[in-house]
């Protein structure tokens, strides 16, 4: 044999299911979702350690949701595969999921400044060669200020390109290929 000739040949690395999409932050806290895996994982930048978290078919965009503290994070993340967002709750690393049921089609979200709500959408310039009939305008609002979160579908103008929520978080503002559409919000106070 070749025991203690120090020759032996290693096989090569392999990394499986290490398909993570571009990072969020929040605070200290660094997230990614694995569409291949189906994970979203979660970093504590102050002391490295790593919590995954099972997510739905083919999470692929990740979202801070509202502020962060040095224990405490949240975000949600669209799983394109199964139609659902993924809602996360972390407290010290330790990660809670919650799935909402959102539009088929949906490849966008956008969240409020508060973490309030979240919009899930189907941003037309994402979409390679679209149906010239199909005209995207699904949306699903999602309030995360409840527990467990709620889903609202609706449309909006055809082909929705930008999203926006007004200061107050009481509107927000789709910009379609015939203009712009209102969305009015329901009052948080």
């Amino acid at each position: 044999g070749t025991a203690g000739s120090g020759n032996a040949t290693r096989p090569p690395e392999q990394e499986t299911d290490a398909s993570y999409t571009a990072p969020m932050v929040t605070g200290h806290w660094i997230g990614s979702a694995n569409p291949l895996g189906g994970k979203v994982a979660l970093i504590d930048a102050t002391t490295l350690r790593v919590t995954t978290a099972d997510a739905g078919l083919a999470p692929t965009y990740v979202a801070a949701v509202g502020e962060s503290t040095d224990t405490d994070s949240a975000a949600i993340v669209l799983n394109v595969g199964s139609d659902t967002a993924s809602v996360l709750h972390a407290s010290s690393g330790d990660i809670t999921v919650q799935s909402v049921k959102v539009h088929a089609g949906a490849n966008r979200m956008t969240v409020s400044k508060s973490g309030r709500w979240a919009l899930v959408w189907s941003d037309a310039t994402l979409v390679d060669h679209p149906d010239p009939t199909e005209g995207l305008q699904d949306v699903t609002v999602l309030d995360l200020g409840v527990t467990p979160a709620v889903s609202y579908p609706l449309a909006v103008g055809y082909r929705p390109s930008r999203v926006s929520f007004g200061a107050s978080e009481q509107h927000a503002y789709f910009v379609t290929e015939p203009g712009v559409s209102v969305i009015d919000l329901p009052d948080v106070d």
